[in-house]
């Protein structure tokens, strides 16, 4: 949810969007890895 307002934000500037959007992949990428990783710390924690 929050990466999708960061990048709904970028995306109202088009210097700072030209700049960012070929990394787009890889911020995605980036955020559900450490998404997933906080999800198996909490589990791991709970259990």
């Amino acid at each position: 949810m929050l990466l999708l307002l960061i990048l709904s934000r970028i995306s109202f500037n088009p210097l700072v969007r030209d700049a960012v959007s070929p990394q787009v992949g890889k911020i995605v990428e980036d955020h559900l890895k450490l998404f997933n990783e906080t999800d198996l710390d909490m589990l791991n924690h709970c259990m």
